[in-house]
């Protein structure tokens, strides 16, 4: 095995693990964590969180300006709503959607040099930096009030 094939096979083995944490790991984790309120059940769904919004687990090398618009399109995304908006990782397509109750409202997809975004009854994107996720935001808005 190359390089480049152990790199996806850890990657592939670690965003299961996150997808379905083994009791194990929400134990391991638990331990590590100062707040001795956490419980099993809020370190299995935060793990789980982890594997659906963190683009590495998507794609092996995404460029720092691809990286840093995908962080900010997930903060703007959650900070519509925090108690009703939620992402769902969609595999094979590489795809993250952004939930408002069961409606998805905005679908991401990151790759190497950008995002893809797709805005529910308003409009396709192409986002390669911050200045264009700026530019996006007012639709990305327009779709969660449509939702």
């Amino acid at each position: 095995m190359n390089e480049t094939e152990t790199g996806d096979a850890v990657r592939e083995a670690l965003a299961e693990l996150l997808e379905n944490p083994p009791p194990e790991l929400v134990r391991l984790v638990r331990q590590y964590c100062t707040d001795e309120n956490l419980t099993t059940d809020r370190v299995r769904s935060e793990l789980q969180r982890c594997s659906a919004t963190h683009p590495s687990s998507l794609q092996p090398h995404p460029s720092p300006s691809a990286l840093a618009a995908y962080r900010e399109i997930e903060r703007y995304c959650l900070g519509l709503e925090p108690d009703a908006v939620r992402p769902q990782l969609w595999k094979p397509a590489v795809a993250i959607s952004f939930l408002k109750g069961s409606r998805s409202f905005c679908d991401v997809s990151v790759f190497t040099g950008g995002m893809r975004v797709r805005l529910k009854h308003t409009a396709d994107l192409t986002v390669h930096s911050l200045s264009d996720l700026e530019s996006a935001k007012p639709l990305i808005r327009q779709a969660f009030e449509m939702a």
